[in-house]
This record gives structure tokens, sequence and C-alpha cells, in this order.
């Protein structure tokens, strides 16, 4: 039932406050929270209904992050959205595919936005602050499991040091027919790193600490 208020609050930051009724009211009528079954938020209880919220509330904080123009603000926006990320983490073992959504949108936005000369630097601080709270306020979990470095934190890294790049980039005046060769050939290498880390997590950390 909580579900609805941040599905609300979504509603209305992007299309105002009748869109965030509406919305919320199609959230708590869809038959998947009113029948039983695997996933219903009312009818059995399950995970499935804690993960959403806590899906929700990272999205919330990321749009609301992304549209604050002061920067304090814009900051503790994206430290409240790492949180519901963090506590994601804790409690779902599939979580990593959250920081791989965000993950990816930072990437294609970040990308028609060097092709546009419209990179902003705030975007890549919020969602990399986002990353990388949901990363250290799990680690103690993760260290429990005894994986210290796992995919979630080289999709941060990846996101800050694209971010970066793309900054970089965009100061220099680099046109994009000649960064976009370049991101490729960064992109080729960075893809093949997360795909033995996320493969085999416990080795890529052991490599890491251990040489």
């Amino acid at each position: 039932a909580l579900l609805v208020f941040p599905i609300y609050f979504i509603g209305k930051t992007l299309f105002g406050k009748n869109a965030g009724l509406v919305a919320a009211l199609l959230i708590a009528l869809i038959p998947i929270h009113i029948s039983s079954g695997h996933g219903s938020a009312y009818a059995l209880f399950d995970h499935d209904s804690f993960n959403l919220l806590l899906y929700f509330l990272t999205f919330l904080f990321i749009i609301k992050s992304m549209k604050e123009k002061d920067t304090i603000r814009r900051i503790l926006y994206a430290l409240l959205a790492g949180l519901p990320l963090a506590a994601l983490s804790m409690v779902w073992v599939e979580a990593q595919f959250l920081y791989s959504v965000i993950t990816v949108y930072a990437v294609v936005q970040l990308l028609i936005d060097l092709f546009s000369n419209k990179v902003d630097e705030g975007f890549v601080i919020s969602l990399s602050i986002v990353l990388f709270t949901g990363f250290f306020v799990s680690l103690p979990i993760s260290y429990a499991s005894g994986l210290i470095l796992g995919l979630p934190f080289f999709l941060a890294l990846g996101v800050l040091g694209f971010g970066g790049l793309c900054i970089f980039f965009k100061r220099k005046q680099i046109p994009w027919v000649v960064s976009y060769p370049l991101i490729a050939g960064i992109a080729a290498v960075a893809i093949g790193f997360l795909y033995i880390v996320y493969k085999s997590p416990k080795i890529s950390s052991a490599i890491l600490f251990n040489g």
C-alpha cells in the first residue's frame, strides 16, 4: 500500500498533481496488486512488494535530484536515492539489476548529451552519489558474504569515470565523431571486465585485494 506514495510524487514531479493522483490510483488497482499469488502486494505477503517500494523510492529521489537546481539539495536528494538502493541490496540478491538500469540510463543520456554538447556535470555527480551510496551503505552485508567489490561498485565507478570523460570532451570541445570511437574502445574493455566481475565476483575481488 505504501507504494502509492512514491508513485504519486513521481507523477506529480514529472507531470503535475492530477497525473500523480491518477498514477497512484492505477498502481493500486493493477491485477497483480489485488490478486493472490506470487508478487501480490495485498493478498499474499511477499518480498516483491517491499522491493517495489524500494525501487520507486530510488527512482523518486533520482528524479528529484535531476530536477533540483541547488547543488546542496541535489546532493541530498542523491543521498536519499542511494539509501533505498542500499536497502534493496541488503534484502534482495539480484539488487544489482537496479544498479545496471541506472548505469544504462546514465550512459545513454550522456551519449545523447555528448552529441548535442550539453553534458551536465550535476547529472554525473548525482548518479555517481546514488550508486556509491547504495554500495557503501550496503557494504557490511557484502563483506559478511565474502564479497567486497562486486558489480555495483564497478558500475558506480564506471558511471563516474565515463561521466568525467564526457565532461572532459565537452570542455575540450572534442567533436562526437572523434569522441564516440574513443568511447567505443573504452566501453569494449569495460564490458569485458564487468563480465568477468559478474561471472566471478569473488575471484575478481581476490585479485584486486591480494594481487
